[in-house]
């Protein structure tokens, strides 16, 4: 693991439980989402490598929630808000 990526990450006791991992793949233009990351025991680069990801052919990010937010996804919340019975 690079110092700048341990920089980034809470320390063990701080870090939630389940850590997402999303990558913007260009070589094929799809998102992934996966959760099976586990930064004590494997850096990020061999966990995308591990996905068949070129790690120059994407971007990634790590979070604690694993829901993606379309302007679709947000669009229905709201019209379910308004309109709920």
């Amino acid at each position: 693991m690079r110092l700048n990526e341990l920089a980034k990450m809470p320390s063990p006791m701080a870090r939630p439980k389940k850590i997402y991992v999303f990558v913007l793949d260009f070589t094929d233009g799809k998102v992934y989402r996966y959760s099976g990351w586990d930064p004590d025991n494997e850096s990020i680069e061999d966990f995308l490598i591990s996905k068949e990801h070129s790690i120059s052919n994407c971007e990634y990010m790590t979070t604690s929630s694993g829901v993606l937010r379309t302007p679709e996804s947000d669009e229905t919340y709201i019209q379910n808000l308004i309109f709920r019975k």
